[in-house]
Formats: C-alpha cells, structure tokens, sequence
C-alpha cells in the first residue's frame, strides 16, 4: 500500500508483519476521530486487522471519539441487525443492541476497514450476549447451590447449541470470510459468587470460588449420569468443599497452595462439561465462513480437545513469557492498551519479541476506544521489532 502524504506516518505491508489486532466496538471505528485513530493504528503501529464485536455482554464504555456522548451503555446481545431468518431455528432469540439497529454500525464499521485494507474478524460472547440467560432461564447455568445463573446459559442444552450455530451462521452471511473469536463459551454461574450472602465469595479461595461457578442444571447432570457418575456424590462433595470453606475462612499461605480436597468423581464431572463445551466449539466452527479461535483464560484443555486456535488475555508484562513458553503454535497473545504505558517502552518491546521467538500466532491490543496517544510510541516500536522478527 502506497504510503499517506498526508501523514508523517508511513504503511507498512501486511504480509511482512505479524498478525496484529485491535479489539473494538463498531462505534468505536464509524465516528470520525475513531476512524482517525484506526487509521494512524494501521499507518504508524502497523495493526494489520480489526476485531470487531459482535455479541457482547451488557456494558459501559467510554466513547472517546464522540465529545457528544460520553459513554455508551448497552445491554449487549448483537452489536449488529440479523437478517430475520438468521435466527428462525433457535429457539432462544438473540437480544439487539439499540445503537446497531438504529445507526447500522455494523455494516459501517466494515465499510471502514476494508475502505483501509484492514482485516477483519469478529468477536462473539456466545453464552452471555444480553442476558440471554435471564430471558430464557430453563437453559440457564445452575450450581450446587441450586441458583440460577441470570447471565450465563449452559450449553449442555440442545436449544443453546442451535443458538450458538445459528449466530455462526449469522456472522458468516455478514462477512464470509472473516475469522472469528468465541468468548463465554464455559458455562459458569460465576454472577452468583456475592449472593447469597451467607455464601460471601470473600471467604472462599480460588478453588472454592470455580467450584462455585459449575453447573449442576438437569443437562448436565443427565450427560454425567449417562458417563457412569454418581451425581449426588459430587453435587454433595462441592456442597461440603463450600460450606468448609465458609466454617474455615480463608487458608492461611502455608496451607493456600494445598487447595481442598478433591473427590475422586469431581474431575469425571468436569470432564463431561469440557466435552460439552468442545461439541459447542465444533458446532460454531462448522457453521463459520472462517477461522475460529477460542478465547477462554485457562482452558487450553478445551481448546486442545477442539484442535482450536487459543487466544490468550494477558494483563501484565511478566506474563508474556509464561504464556510465550506454553505456546505449541496455535497460541494468540491479547493484552490491554493500558500495558504500552505501565513502563518504558522497551518493556513491551521485549515482551512481544518473546512471543515472537515462540511463534505466536497472532497478538490482539484491547480497545480502539482505550488506545491513548501515550501508547502509540511504545506499540510502534514493539511492533515494528515484531515485523522485523518474523
């Protein structure tokens, strides 16, 4: 691509460069200052690629871009307008985000990268969009404590994985052949970990905490029956982890590393659910027009029973060399804008060319809407040291 003489700045050629993605709201790239940041992004930085959000959970965002706004605040479900059919065979109906509906952002948001020659890929929240979970509650993730999840599905159950197909599909019609990242795709009543009360998650430890978010709905106890496992035993083996945890308090250091004991039949459940979640991460992918990659913190099990793409958050520095070293080449690095200016430049430079040397597949910076000019400087260098890498 012919360089910008309006700019000081200069492109560079993609196909010299590592992947490198910013992760952004479709509102975020449509107004005029968003535009003009992507475009510095891609010119300076060297991004070679957008990664849209398309099915949110409910948030609050700064809109930087638009004085007039402020901060957008949405429900999530789609960031974008379904053609009416895309959703006929599910049962379960997908909220629509306002802003998508009424200023189609979607379709300008992909006006503007490919008016820029920019990648695109979408990003999808598949279990939590717009408390889908609250609207249709009989497929919502249930745990040993018998409370129902108001955020999350589970995907256990058959109507939710038709979800999951139909929303593939959907994003297919949308743009072919554009590549797409799954987040939320672990059932988990992690919305649950504060109430109630007498089960303040401040007592409990990171073991009892995840033991908390597993879910014990009908359909997934029915597919762990049909394994040969004793639900009861493990539904009443989390109970009493928990309510030690409560009567106990908080482990002290010496005996934190140690974690509650486990029963035998707890891992056989979870196990179960993984494989749940891989049959989802199959559903989703042969429904895609392209690649799909798995972004979920710690569940490279999945991801591996999936032959998956994995794309991994990152939020501090000194974890792109533990990531870096388990990466078997099918790892992507995504890390907050916020890292480019915790501390010198040569911080983030020496991160990333570690990632590099263990040849990650690709690297995403959240957001657009977050990137401050603080931090062009500090991902300018890193990236260009990436490009010379590769």
């Amino acid at each position: 691509m012919a360089a910008n003489t309006d700019q000081t700045w200069t492109f560079f050629e993609s196909s010299d460069m590592l992947p490198f993605f910013v992760e952004a709201y479709p509102f975020d790239v449509i107004s005029p200052a968003g535009e003009k940041r992507l475009e510095r992004l891609h010119g300076e930085v060297g991004i070679t690629g957008v990664a849209l959000w398309a099915s949110a959970t409910p948030f609050s965002a700064m809109n930087r871009f638009d004085k007039g706004a402020g901060m957008v605040q949405s429900s999530g479900g789609l960031l974008y307008a379904p053609q009416e059919s895309d959703f006929e065979a599910s049962r379960c109906k997908p909220t629509i985000a306002d802003f998508a509906t009424e200023h189609d952002s979607m379709r300008r948001a992909l006006d503007v990268c490919d008016h820029h020659g920019l990648a695109v890929r979408f990003v999808a929240s598949v279990l939590r969009g717009g408390g889908m979970a609250d609207r249709y509650g009989e497929f919502a993730a249930i745990n040993a404590l018998g409370a129902k999840s108001r955020d999350c599905l589970c995907p256990s159950h058959a109507d939710v994985q038709t979800y999951a197909g139909c929303l593939a599909a959907s994003l297919q019609e949308l743009k072919g052949d554009a590549e797409l990242v799954v987040s939320d795709m672990v059932a988990g009543c992690d919305d649950l970990l504060c109430i109630p009360r007498s089960y303040d998650a401040v007592l409990l430890d990171t073991v009892e905490q995840a033991l908390l978010t597993w879910c014990f709905c009908d359909a997934c106890t029915s597919n762990a029956g049909r394994e040969g496992i004793d639900v009861a035993e493990v539904k009443a083996a989390v109970q009493r982890t928990i309510g030690d945890a409560i009567d106990r308090g908080p482990r002290d250091e010496c005996a934190h590393d140690a974690g509650p004991a486990m029963d035998e039949a707890m891992p056989a459940y979870w196990a179960t659910h993984l494989e749940t979640v891989a049959g989802l991460f199959e559903t989703v992918q042969a429904k895609s027009g392209g690649e799909v990659i798995f972004a979920e913190e710690n569940m490279c099990d999945v991801a591996a029973a999936s032959t998956a793409a994995l794309q991994v958050f990152v939020g501090s520095l000194e974890e792109f060399e533990d990531v870096s070293e388990e990466n078997e080449g099918s790892i992507e690095i995504a890390f907050p804008a916020a890292l480019a200016v915790a501390g010198e430049a040569a911080d983030l430079t020496a991160a990333l060319k570690a990632a590099v040397d263990a040849d990650v597949r690709g690297v995403t910076v959240r957001h657009l809407g977050m990137i401050p000019d603080a931090a062009i400087t500090p991902l300018k260098q890193a990236v260009r040291f990436a490009r010379r890498a590769v």
